[in-house]
């Protein structure tokens, strides 16, 4: 049995506090008696030097190694090579083709990516012996994003649809998935706060609500999300473990909190995930998919 790989961000507000204690109330000058000696005056205190303005640092140039994966493969409990998958990708970094093989080297699928103007505008499936078998379609808002997808079969008729909107953020607001004819069949809705996703409802075609979900968070970090039917009665509970920065496991557990899988996360030192590791408790069994990159390095300016 194949299975494929898969695989986010913190917010920190600060305020500045500043007080100012008062000026001290000048003092009456002190007369001398007319047979005293006159007073040597004071001298007069010394100007103070003005404020020097904080130097102003200068923007840094730092280089950045980006990870770029070109093959993952997926491994049985016991290491042994179940597929694998090979990624081509062009001077720039951009994926132009997917294939993955069965253990032996067979292809069992390859996928084509099609770009314009640095966006990917179509996806092309084909089976082991290149025959096309399903495309998708991509278009995009002003601002970048994804507001239709369409999956259509080798002849190009339409098989099903996607349609997303957004808010004045940039936040996706709602996911409606439409059929062959395209007729709405569902719909995500996304409620956020704080700038970050709250909640979603599931609602069919008719705009009856069918489950939903929410989430929770540590530090800006998705930690859990609970699941629930129609009624609002608890599904299942999703939970994910941060460690500087980065995920590295996750859990899907029942209602009931029994456990019934665990996905865990291996890293290397340039942030790239080396290792994902699935474990089915319930089936008891568990796939592993390594990954393996070429680097790209790019100079970024950094302000301090």
């Amino acid at each position: 049995m194949n299975k494929s790989a898969a695989a986010a961000a913190a917010f920190v507000a600060a305020a500045l506090l500043f007080s100012c204690a008062s000026a001290p109330a000048a003092k009456a000058p002190v007369v001398a008696p007319a047979s005293a000696p006159a007073a040597t005056p004071a001298p007069a205190p010394a100007a103070a030097e003005p404020a020097k303005a904080p130097e102003k640092k200068r923007p840094r140039i730092v280089v950045v190694r980006i990870p770029l994966e070109i093959k993952s493969s997926v491994l049985f409990s016991d290491g042994s090579l179940d597929s694998y998958a090979v990624s081509e990708r062009d001077d720039a970094g951009l994926l132009l083709s997917q294939t993955r093989f069965t253990a032996s080297g067979t292809p069992i699928e390859k996928t084509v990516f099609a770009y314009e103007n640095g966006k990917m505008v179509s996806k092309e499936i084909s089976d082991g012996e290149g025959k096309v078998t399903s495309r998708r379609a991509y278009a995009y808002g002003p601002h970048g994003e994804v507001t239709e997808e369409t999956l259509s079969d080798a002849a190009g008729k339409q098989l099903s649809g996607f349609v997303y909107a957004y808010d004045g953020n940039g936040k996706r607001v709602s996911w409606i998935v439409k059929d062959a004819k395209n007729a709405p069949i569902a719909e995500t809705v996304y409620t956020y706060a704080d700038g970050k996703l709250k909640s979603a409802e599931l609602r069919d075609g008719l705009g009856r609500t069918t489950g939903s979900s929410s989430c929770e968070y540590d530090g800006g970090r998705l930690v859990k999300q609970s699941f629930f039917d129609a009624r609002g009665s608890l599904v299942r509970i999703e939970t994910s473990e941060w460690k500087e920065g980065k995920l590295v496991r996750e859990e899907r557990k029942t209602a009931g909190g029994a456990t019934q899988q665990r996905t865990e996360y291996e890293y290397g030192p340039d942030g790239e995930i080396l290792k994902r590791t699935v474990e089915d408790v319930v089936g008891k069994s568990k796939l592993a998919t390594t990954y393996e990159y070429s680097f790209k390095e790019e100079s970024r300016t950094i302000q301090d």
